[in-house]
């Protein structure tokens, strides 16, 4: 098993789970995180809705003469991720974003302050 997102970074980790005779799928998300492009809000709702299109073909395809027959149980699914994968899923798991919190913290962080550029 090997994956072109999981790198060598996370490659062990898909080995390791899918030694263990899990159904390893790693997604590669195609995004830019340069701050000067204001980017980011727009993975905080494409990279879920890839994930969940992800697992709507994982279910397509563990049915009844799909490339998972036998293989994938989509009753016992598990994800992970690290950082914005973490963020991604914790929104697919269900997860609700705090709009409300957000803004009051953007009204009140500073222009210096390290996390201002989550705000632009």
């Amino acid at each position: 098993m090997t994956s072109q997102f999981a790198g060598p970074a996370y490659e062990w980790l898909a080995e390791h789970l899918a030694s263990y005779g899990m159904v390893v799928i790693a997604h590669e998300h195609e995004e830019q995180f340069d701050p000067e492009l204001n980017m980011l809000w727009q993975t905080a709702v494409t990279r879920p809705a890839d994930i969940h299109a992800l697992l709507a073909y994982v279910d397509q395809e563990s049915g009844v003469g799909g490339s998972l027959e036998v293989l994938a149980d989509t009753d016992s699914v598990a994800m992970v991720g690290h950082s914005y994968g973490g963020y991604t899923a914790l929104v697919e798991g269900g997860a609700q974003i705090d709009t409300a919190g957000f803004t009051t913290r953007c009204e009140n962080t500073a222009a210096d302050d390290p996390g201002a550029w989550l705000c632009g």
